[in-house]
């Protein structure tokens, strides 16, 4: 039975959602003017880990502040300014480089990054790391691994005598490197392959190939 599984964050700017679904893990990012939505099947999601990635540019914001910090002390004076000196305040030349400043200075905010990630075996899922969802985010992410784990098994850890050995047995070695089966069962399906050719003891062999 599926194990109703998702999660949903939202920032000022996006939003990112993530479903457990029949097919694997379903993930949707929105953003102001983009929809990318893509699901990731269950044979290519071990391993899963998590990690957390920040980025704090020391320069590009020094330098931001360098020019941002003298342009607001000018326009603090033109604007305070009185009598011939306010007659002589040229506004659209600060206006044009007010607009550079805050264009750099935006440039230099986006690219402090502060990232949960989710690794697959396929890809990752980039999430913005919050306080307020790391405990659930990496709850989801071993529990994403758990359910993957058991669908594996329910769906592959079988062998059947009666098909070609070498496919299945490239499959449950498969499953061992991803840990979905243990040394001890690797080796009891082993046996079964090599040293039985008479019962049925799994689904028709079927290669993730």
């Amino acid at each position: 039975m599926l194990r109703h599984l998702q999660f949903t964050q939202r920032t000022l700017l996006t939003r990112t959602h993530l479903e457990l679904t029949a097919d694997g893990l379903r993930c949707e990012q929105r953003g102001l003017r983009s929809l990318h939505e893509f699901t990731l099947p269950y044979r290519e999601l071990l391993p899963v880990r998590v990690a957390r990635h920040r980025e704090y540019p020391v320069l590009p914001t020094a330098l931001a502040l360098f020019i941002l910090l003298p342009f607001l002390k000018v326009v603090y004076e033109a604007a305070t300014a009185t009598g011939p000196a306010a007659e002589r305040v040229a506004w659209l030349p600060l206006a044009l480089v007010g607009a550079l400043v805050l264009l750099l200075a935006g440039h230099a905010l986006s690219r402090w990054q502060q990232q949960f990630i989710i690794h697959t075996g396929r890809g990752t899922v980039v999430l913005t790391d919050r306080a307020q969802d790391r405990e659930q985010l990496r709850a989801f992410a071993e529990a994403l691994e758990a359910h993957t784990i058991a669908f594996l098994r329910q769906q592959y850890a079988y062998v059947d005598t009666y098909l070609p050995r070498e496919p299945q047995l490239e499959r449950l070695r498969w499953l061992r490197t991803h840990g979905v089966i243990t040394a001890a069962e690797l080796e009891h399906f082993r046996q079964k392959l090599f040293g039985s050719s008479s019962s049925l003891v799994g689904p028709v062999g079927f290669s993730l190939n």
